[in-house]
């Protein structure tokens, strides 16, 4: 979790125009891809493939999972940026900074998160 790492991942996020689900498209079998945290979605397949949800499972595995969002007035946006700037960091980020420290760069490591500028 280097400021360099930072800056060649924002490059990397610049060359697909900053659109985040090309440039995970493009990192196929990298922990980066979607689904990588789990077994590969065929493996499990001839087990699961009569379970009614199979089809929805299979996709998330496959493509990642979206859920659309309800559009957020301005007005809302507002009122909860503030309350959340008031409210600030969890507690426990504060008691345990090191601690949070170590669990980001894990995610990191294993490339399943990127730091960016």
């Amino acid at each position: 979790m280097t400021r360099e790492a930072a800056k060649h991942n924002a490059n990397v996020l610049k060359s697909f125009n900053y659109d985040i689900h090309q440039a995970v498209a493009a990192q196929l079998n990298s922990p980066i891809s979607y689904g990588s945290k789990f077994q590969p979605w065929h493996r499990p397949e001839p087990l699961l493939h009569r379970h009614p949800l199979w089809d929805h499972t299979k996709a998330y595995l496959k493509d990642g999972a979206t859920f659309p969002l309800v559009p957020m007035s301005e007005t809302v946006r507002l009122i909860d940026k503030e309350f959340m700037l008031a409210r600030g960091n969890h507690k426990s980020v504060l008691k345990s900074k090191e601690t949070v420290r170590e669990l980001i760069n894990e995610d990191v490591i294993h490339g399943h998160a990127l730091p960016l500028t």
